[in-house]
């Protein structure tokens, strides 16, 4: 039998192990919502991004969305989403009377994650392999309206376009076209993919579209006789070249910083290069 001095010694020490024991204990954390909207280009890493980091971070989840560039900086701007996804950075928001401020004048940091390459692209049946970006211009404006003209085959040429407020178009415009104006009878498509599904099934059909989305099913021309690569964009020899950036309001939440910093970090970088060129 254990005296009084030493039960009541023993039940110290047991209430001295459950505190430690219990104080050791990790709270569960709280869950995380993010919600992500913009380029339709920067879907297919994204998604990939968030996979990736929700399988380290089971308790956030990351809803990805599209709706294009201009749209998605208006939506973060109006607090319905926590980052925009933003395939251009010059004159965005030029379009829209109701933003007046500029990305560097802006309440919103901007964050680069990664360098892609706009595609120029025709159906795999499509003679032509290159174009000049002085060529590019003059077809997208509407002053050949015949293949005949550019590529030795005959058809009607059909222009592919996105709509206003892509920030592929965006792009496309201010590398591309210059001063000139894409011709009107221009099919709009709302977003790269489905441009890429349009020209993959209609052989006159030549439009653009980010390197992430480029398959079989179509042809990137060579532009200036650079073919788009990788290595030629991240060495700047490629002629069509953009960074896409994720767009958070400032000071930038923590949970939100967090996602930034895995996209931008080796780990994160690592993933952008299956789809992109690394970030700059």
């Amino acid at each position: 039998m254990f005296s009084s001095k030493a039960r009541s010694f023993l039940i110290r020490i047991i209430l001295l192990l459950c505190t430690s024991s219990c104080a050791t204990q990790v709270a569960t954390p709280e869950p995380v919502y993010l919600r992500i909207a913009g380029s339709s280009s920067m879907v297919p890493v994204l998604k990939t991004l968030a996979a990736t980091y929700t399988e380290q971070h089971p308790e956030v989840t990351i809803d990805i969305q599209k709706g294009g560039t201009q749209a998605g900086l208006q939506s973060l701007r109006e607090g319905r989403i926590d980052l925009a996804a933003a395939s251009w950075q010059d004159d965005v928001g030029k379009n829209d009377p109701a933003i007046t401020d500029t990305p560097e004048s802006s309440s919103l940091e901007w964050y680069a994650i990664a360098s892609d390459g706009v595609a120029i692209v025709v159906h795999p049946d499509n003679t032509l392999e290159n174009l000049s970006l002085e060529g590019a211009s003059e077809l997208f404006a509407g002053w050949q309206v015949d293949w005949i003209e550019v590529a030795g085959k005959g058809g009607e040429i059909e222009v592919i376009s996105r709509e206003d407020g892509s920030g592929t178009r965006m792009a496309f415009e201010d590398l591309v076209m210059g001063d000139r104006t894409m011709t009107q009878t221009a099919i709009v498509m709302p977003s790269s993919q489905a441009v890429i599904d349009w020209i993959g099934t209609h052989s006159n059909a030549i439009g653009y579209a980010s390197m992430a989305l480029i398959t079989d099913t179509v042809q990137a021309l060579q532009i200036n006789d650079v073919a788009l690569s990788v290595r030629n964009v991240e060495q700047g020899r490629y002629p069509l070249t953009r960074e896409l950036y994720l767009v958070a309001q400032k000071p930038a939440d923590r949970a939100v910083q967090n996602f930034i910093d895995f996209c931008r970090s080796p780990a994160g970088q690592s993933i952008v290069s299956d789809y992109h060129a690394k970030a700059k």
